[in-house]
């Protein structure tokens, strides 16, 4: 695997975000396998329903599963990158977060995002591609 997509990638793939078409690029790449945490899964989920879309979840997830070739449970290996992150990142890291970033970090994949949460942390610790700062 090469990537790991936060919800924020997948979400702006299903709302047509900016973003969205370098994520399907991604997600086309022959040299690129995907994988997505657990926990982007849940956050997929929970978005769509706040937005009174929950009905779309499955058909949604139903697309990505072809694309993704894991869905990366949190274990304790993920736990302690997680904290490391935390303590390491200057600026609020929300703990879902810090655990998906952790999950990239365990598994040596780029974390793929739209998040501001992830910016702050150290490039040394985490490669990162945020589809906010990425150009066009």
């Amino acid at each position: 695997m090469t990537h790991l997509l936060d919800s924020s990638a997948l979400l702006a793939l299903v709302l047509d975000e900016p973003g969205a078409a370098m994520v399907a690029g991604l997600c086309q790449r022959p040299d690129c396998s995907l994988a997505v945490s657990v926990l982007s899964k849940a956050e997929l989920w929970s978005r769509l329903k706040s937005l009174g879309c929950e009905e779309a979840f499955e058909r949604e997830w139903s697309l990505f599963e072809p694309m993704i070739e894991a869905v990366l449970p949190v274990d304790e290996a993920v736990v302690d990158e997680s904290l490391l992150l935390r303590r390491s990142c200057p600026s609020r890291l929300p703990m879902v977060d810090s655990l998906i970033a952790g999950t990239a970090r365990v598994h040596n994949l780029v974390l793929v995002h739209r998040d501001r949460h992830f910016r702050g942390i150290p490039g040394e610790l985490l490669t990162q591609w945020d589809l906010a700062a990425a150009p066009g």
